[in-house]
This record gives C-alpha cells, structure tokens and sequence, in this order.
C-alpha cells in the first residue's frame, strides 16, 4: 500500500482474513482510519466523528469480527 504524508500501521484484521483496519498517522494529534482490501490493494477511509482533525487508535475488531471499536479524541 502507497502512503502519502504520514506512515500507515495495520491494527487488526476483518474475519476474512484479507480486510485490515489501518490508520494512517499525520502527526500527534491527526490520523484517518481505513479498511485495506489486501488482495485488491484498495483502501476504504472510514468515517470520522467529525470535520476537525483528530487522532485516532487504536482499533479492533469485536470478538464477533462484526464490529469495529476505534478510540478517537475527535469529540474531546
């Protein structure tokens, strides 16, 4: 996976085996969440909270691998 301004870290893989949850870190107090489809290459960016900056991780999938927990200070 290319990653423009920032590094990107993998957190936790999807059931199937092939969908990762990654963040990608700006800086600090700035990242973006994403889905990344390993066999496609493709990267889904997640929701965030809201428009403003925020720092986001870390991530983990339910022990159902239904839902995706995500700690974030986007809403202070």
């Amino acid at each position: 996976m290319e990653v423009k301004n920032g590094c990107c870290a993998s957190v936790d893989r999807f059931k199937d085996g092939k969908t990762l949850a990654c963040n990608r870190t700006v800086s600090a107090n700035e990242s973006d969440p994403a889905l990344f489809d390993v066999e496609s290459g493709k990267k889904t960016d997640l929701p965030l909270a809201n428009k403003d900056k925020a720092s986001y991780g870390p991530m983990a999938f339910s022990s159902d691998r239904e839902l995706l927990y995500i700690v974030s200070d986007a809403l202070g």
